[in-house]
């Protein structure tokens, strides 16, 4: 069920994402982001880790891990390091949230970028969109909110 923050929220969205000027998030907000979300998950983490010990706790490293991502990312396109970054993940044609599903996807698509000698999220560098291949396999944008569903900018009148 949308909510009317929600609608407002995907025409921005749309708006931005349609245009060449949309701000795309970039490799150090996302990158100082990411530490964040480790950090939190590694917190929460620690009373399995004491109760467990290590090999369990790894094992609720990623159950805790998945759901974090999942959820947050997929339903408000936040997790706390990207809502404290400005950040906010989307879908790429529609710019609504991407969902549980395709949250998870996204994370299990870290594995190829870092197994690629963290290729995958170097890309971002050059890409248009600033994707990485996470990005490009869950078929969604990471957007700055400073700018984000921002009027585009009018053009400049000189008086001659």
């Amino acid at each position: 069920m949308n909510t009317i923050g929600d609608d407002v929220a995907q025409r921005a969205a749309l708006r931005a994402i349609s245009r060449p000027s949309a701000a795309y998030g970039g490799f150090g907000p996302r990158f100082w982001a990411l530490a964040i979300d480790c950090a939190v998950i590694g917190l929460a983490n620690v009373p399995f880790r004491l109760a467990f010990g290590s090999r369990l706790g790894g094992l609720t490293t990623l159950l805790i891990g998945a759901a974090y991502v999942g959820f947050f990312e997929g339903r408000f396109g936040q997790t706390l390091g990207k809502r404290l970054m400005l950040l906010r993940v989307i879908d790429a044609a529609s710019g609504a949230p991407i969902g549980f599903g395709r949250a998870l996807l996204r994370l299990a698509g870290r594995l190829p970028s870092w197994a690629a000698l963290g290729l995958g999220y170097w890309w971002m560098i050059e890409d248009a969109q600033r994707q990485t291949w996470h990005d490009k396999f869950a078929r969604s944008i990471v957007v700055d909110m400073r700018t984000f569903g921002a009027p585009a900018p009018s053009p400049t009148w000189s008086k001659a």
